[in-house]
Parts: structure tokens; sequence; C-alpha cells
């Protein structure tokens, strides 16, 4: 689970699924409808070595999920993650975490 602006590690040759929760925010009976992540390169500005794929949102439609793939050793990547909060009228929200790359 990644937790609201924490900072997380990875290798480069991983591919590993981060989560979001997002139940305590939206409260028990509220739903997401949309998710969408973006990759902001924090060390480099132009770095596109980190990439995404299988975002979706989960069963109990609270948790948003992503995978990353690679990136470059030594940089760091703000992951941030924007939703549509179902409901009239409709809500959206953004959080992000932090994503360091290194050798392991």
């Amino acid at each position: 689970m990644a937790n609201v602006g924490a900072t997380l590690t990875q290798d480069p040759e991983d591919s590993l699924v981060y989560d979001m929760s997002w139940a305590d925010f939206i409260g028990a009976s509220g739903t997401l409808s949309a998710s969408e992540w973006t990759i902001v390169p924090i060390t480099v500005v132009d770095d596109t070595t980190l990439t995404k794929d299988n975002d979706s949102i989960g069963d109990t439609l609270q948790i948003t999920y992503i995978r990353l793939i690679g990136g470059t050793a030594g940089r760091k990547y703000r992951i941030e993650n924007k939703v549509t909060i179902a409901g009239t009228p409709t809500q959206t929200a953004e959080r992000s975490f932090f994503l360091k790359v290194k050798e392991r």
C-alpha cells in the first residue's frame, strides 16, 4: 500500500504493482468511478525511463492500482493518482507518493 507522501523504492529491473486506498477519504459507502495515474520526474525533468501500465480500480471501488516498470537508478519520481468520486455532483481528488529507483 502506498501511503500518501511516502517514499518507496524499486530496482530499475523491477516491474511492481502499487496500490492506493481511498477508503478513509471517501468513506465506507463511497466509490470511485475513474482513476488516472501520472509519473512526474523529480531529479531529471525529461526522464521517461519509468513507465506505467495495468492501472485499474479494485473490486471494492475504493482502491486504485498501477504497475511501475523500470526507472533510472538514482532518480526520484512523484507518482500522482487523480480519482473521480461517484455521486451527484461528482468530485475529484488527487494524492501522490514518491518512488526512488536504486540498485538493490
